[in-house]
């Protein structure tokens, strides 16, 4: 017999002996010594019936436990963390299902793999609050790219395009240059698969969106000429993206498991990877644990509604009635000098417009540099400014 355990005996003892040698009555000696009446009566019982044996410590354990995994379970869930480190409960709780077991839940699995010493006890999180999604895929794509780098240190952009209603990884393209070019060619990749998309929701790269930047990028003008309406992120809050951050977030953790890449060649191949791994072979735990590619095709897809898109700025034209907008300078002549006008970009043509007078229009075709609208309207509509 342990000295702890003869102690926590004989301190019951003592109480369950007070009310006789104190002559005291019972709830005065559960009062001095900070018992609950029940638990006196508990004591004595037991101290009658068994004598200083009965006031052992005894086990809090369940006679049964009907709901306990089987052994050969706990030993696969075991296995199951012991060849994946990254999974965690609920991914391995995913994999039994796939395996047809009928799993756990997935705090027994949690409490499986700290009880084997696999994972450190975590506290609880907090609930996630409720996310946007879309009810179908094609309705709504996001477009964003990280950094990574080659062995001997060169930068390499990855695009990825995901669908957010299924988290469905459409495309992911390794380049040297992060550009217009290099968005579209990624994009093109995913429409000649997948189809036209309704929405994109892009960066606030210059190269994605001319949003924050009063001007239409080459890619939204290539979105809009095939009906796709296009908005920006939110400046300065990620979560906007949320659902392409966190695929990034994965993207670069199993990235990092493979072998180093040394060129750009390379970098594509494991991307090619990774996109068959995340939407074929990864349940994701965002929709219940089912792969982005079944989602993906459980639902009919969105097309595009064809509305027109377009973006207006304003602009003043200068002393000689010219007007600087996205590398053109449109010459309106000196009858609009100074005049503060409405640059109207609708993608395939550009209008500048005073008050509901269209002033003149041109194609996006034409090269970048000086326009002539080769407008007069003879007179001076605007006043001048008065030298004084």
């Amino acid at each position: 017999m342990s000295w702890k355990a003869v102690t926590v005996e004989q301190r019951r003892l003592e109480i369950v002996l007070a009310p006789t040698v104190l002559s005291i009555s019972v709830t005065e000696a559960c009062r001095r010594f900070g018992v609950s009446r029940q638990q006196f009566y508990e004591w004595r019982r037991r101290w009658e019936n068994d004598g200083i044996e009965g006031l052992r410590e005894r086990s809090r354990r369940p006679r049964t436990s009907p709901f306990r995994i089987t052994e050969t379970l706990e030993e696969e869930i075991c296995r199951l963390r012991a060849d994946h480190s990254d999974w965690g409960p609920r991914r391995i709780r995913a994999e039994l299902v796939r395996q047809g077991v009928n799993p756990p839940a997935k705090s027994t699995v949690q409490r499986t793999l700290e009880r084997n010493g696999l994972i450190s006890p975590q506290p609880r999180k907090r609930r996630a609050s409720t996310r946007f999604e879309r009810p179908s895929p094609n309705e709504l794509w996001q477009i964003d790219a990280m950094d990574m780098e080659l062995t001997d240190g060169t930068e390499v952009h990855v695009i990825n395009l995901l669908d957010d209603h299924a988290r469905f990884l459409l495309a992911s393209r390794a380049s040297l240059v992060l550009d217009g070019i290099a968005a579209w060619d990624c994009f093109s990749i995913a429409i000649n698969d997948h189809g036209v998309p309704k929405e994109v929701l892009s960066d606030n790269g210059r190269y994605f969106s001319g949003e924050h930047w009063n001007l239409v990028s080459a890619f939204e003008r290539k979105l809009w000429a095939l009906g796709i309406r296009t908005i920006p992120s939110t400046p300065s809050h990620p979560q906007t993206l949320g659902k392409l951050e966190r695929m990034h977030r994965t993207q670069r953790a199993w990235l990092g498991r493979q072998r180093p890449v040394t060129t750009l060649a390379g970098m594509q191949r494991r991307l090619d990877g990774f996109r068959w791994h995340y939407n074929h072979e990864r349940p994701h735990q965002g929709i219940d644990d089912s792969t982005p590619g079944e989602r993906y095709l459980a639902t009919p897809p969105a097309t595009p509604d064809h509305a027109l898109q377009f973006r207006s700025v304003r602009r003043t034209a200068g002393h000689d009635g010219v007007v600087r907008y996205a590398g053109w300078r449109i010459n309106l002549a000196s009858e609009w000098a100074e005049a503060s006008v409405e640059v109207v970009d609708c993608g395939d043509k550009v209008r500048i417009v005073y008050g509901d007078e269209l002033i003149t229009s041109f194609s996006t075709e034409e090269p970048k540099g000086y326009i002539r609208s080769g407008v007069y309207r003879g007179g001076h509509r605007i006043p001048r400014r008065i030298e004084g």
